[in-house]
């Protein structure tokens, strides 16, 4: 995330409790939410580590790109195939 932020990209970082926006190298507090945050993304990446959170697929746009890296599947695929791109 810091290589795609230092190259010019806006980076939401997302945990429980905060979203922090990385920008050219800064960590800056976000005051926007995850489904925004998921609405203004090109590429998502989950990585929850629970079997209870699913990534809701109406928050994602056409041609994003989006990668799980939890053991747990994070998204539904059957749903996210039905997303045009």
């Amino acid at each position: 995330s810091a290589m795609l932020a230092n190259d010019g990209a806006d980076v939401y970082s997302v945990d429980i409790d905060s979203i922090y926006l990385m920008r050219r190298g800064k960590m800056l507090p976000s005051d926007i939410d995850v489904e925004t945050a998921c609405r203004k993304s090109r590429v998502i990446v989950t990585g929850v580590p629970t079997k209870d959170y699913k990534l809701p697929t109406e928050w994602v746009q056409p041609g994003t790109v989006v990668l799980n890296v939890s053991h747990y599947k994070n998204v539904d695929e059957e749903e996210l195939l039905k997303i045009d791109g």
